[in-house]
């Protein structure tokens, strides 16, 4: 006989298999993402108040920093080995 499935409540106390390899994959890919930026978030946030950027430009500059800062968040929290 095989096996009976495990209960779906089960599964989530199982470890991941491989999830310090998941881990580390994923902070590689936040950190490749963060060194293709022109700037860092701090730049930008200084280009914010120089006041010398058009509408476009600044919404643009805001979305950039918002997303650097929100994955440097992430890349700080993913714990690694």
């Amino acid at each position: 006989w095989a096996a009976a499935p495990a209960a779906p409540a089960d599964a989530l106390r199982q470890p991941i298999a491989r999830e310090a390899a998941v881990r580390e994959r994923l902070a590689s890919l936040f950190e490749r993402h963060l060194r293709g930026y022109a700037c860092s978030a701090e730049q930008a946030a200084r280009g914010l108040q120089g006041g010398l950027l058009s509408a476009a430009e600044e919404a643009a500059t805001r979305l950039v920093h918002f997303e650097q800062h929100l994955l440097l968040a992430h890349l700080r929290s993913l714990p690694r080995s």
